[in-house]
């Protein structure tokens, strides 16, 4: 559904903003920053959720860390609805898929894959563009550096907010977690603000135990955040991917462009990527005029490497790997 709930008013956005920062947040503490009752933030989360505004409360788990990587495939495609329905449906469902983006623009698809290295990400491309070689006109293929994400500061209208930055996904590394640690993340995945009682329950151990362990998978950075999905149009936005080219462009340009990235109210995410392009914002705005004043925004800032910029207005929100983990296993 494509209607906007007209009676989100300011507390709302807060809510969302600080659960999209840890949806684990306790409510007591949550009502000190809003400003209003335990039993009035509960019933405005439930109400949020009933609307379909808050869509999922999930975890963001950085299986870099544990030795993988995150490849990209970017597509443009033909207009073929049945296939296009089953390429949807097939890579909605697989294990390795960590994101998942449909729209209109430059690529009409883009997929984050996590592979153990470049072999098997080579099976994995060509399986896909030997599937479904009748659907796919232009690809590009490249990989993740580095992504961060800042927080939804558009939803407040408070310039001393500070930004959180969070690193979600980096350099391989080679970690590992345990069987029990497995089992915690998929619950938190499952519901990122599943109680500690009933992740025991499901993994058969103490609360203070499952407590623990995802303070110390939190700290390892395994765990990047508890965070929430949100259909965006409900609250008035739309959703743009924007691939930046540049030329000349150095360590300087790359640390003032990520903190501007970072402070900008409307920049969500910040890649860094190997790709035809260089960089990625992921940015919400209320219209298409309000994005190209955006982006001219960066475009007047880094006019001396900044050479082209391409959008794509994305239908999908960042896909929560839910039910998915198990590729952990392999």
């Amino acid at each position: 559904m494509g209607y906007v709930i007209e009676d989100i008013d300011d507390i709302d956005k807060r809510i969302i903003y600080e659960l999209d920062l840890n949806c684990r947040i306790p409510e007591t503490k949550l009502a000190k920053i809003v400003g209003r009752s335990k039993e009035s933030v509960r019933y405005r989360i439930k109400r949020l959720r009933a609307d379909g505004v808050i869509t999922k409360f999930g975890t963001m788990i950085n299986l870099t860390k544990v030795g993988f990587e995150a490849m990209k495939i970017y597509l443009r495609v033909r207009e073929k609805k049945k296939l296009m329905e089953l390429f949807t449906s097939h890579y909605l469902q697989r294990q390795d898929v960590f994101w998942f983006g449909k729209g209109d623009g430059s690529w009409n698809i883009g997929l984050t894959f996590f592979a153990r290295n470049s072999k098997d990400f080579f099976w994995i491309k060509n399986e896909l563009f030997s599937n479904f070689k009748e659907l796919v006109i232009e690809q590009v293929v490249g990989s993740v550096v580095e992504n961060y994400s800042f927080g939804k500061k558009f939803l407040l209208n408070d310039e001393k907010i500070e930004p959180k930055e969070v690193l979600f996904l980096g350099a391989k590394e080679e970690g590992a977690v345990g069987e029990k640690d497995k089992q915690i993340l998929e619950c938190l995945l499952i519901d990122g603000r599943m109680s500690y009682v009933d992740i025991a329950s499901r993994v058969g151990c103490y609360p203070e135990f499952a407590r623990n362990r995802i303070k110390e998978l939190e700290e390892r950075k395994i765990i990047s955040m508890h965070s929430i999905s949100i259909d965006y149009k409900k609250i008035g936005y739309e959703f743009y991917k924007t691939y930046i080219y540049f030329e000349g462009f150095t360590k300087a340009h790359e640390k003032r462009f990520y903190e501007l990235a970072c402070r900008h109210p409307n920049v969500l995410y910040y890649l860094k990527v190997l790709a035809p392009w260089d960089a990625e914002l992921e940015i919400m705005a209320k219209n298409y005029h309000e994005y190209n004043r955006i982006v001219n925004y960066f475009r007047e800032q880094f006019s001396d490497v900044l050479v082209q910029v391409q959008t794509t207005a994305l239908d999908v929100d960042a896909l929560f790997p839910s039910e998915k983990l198990p590729i952990i296993r392999t």
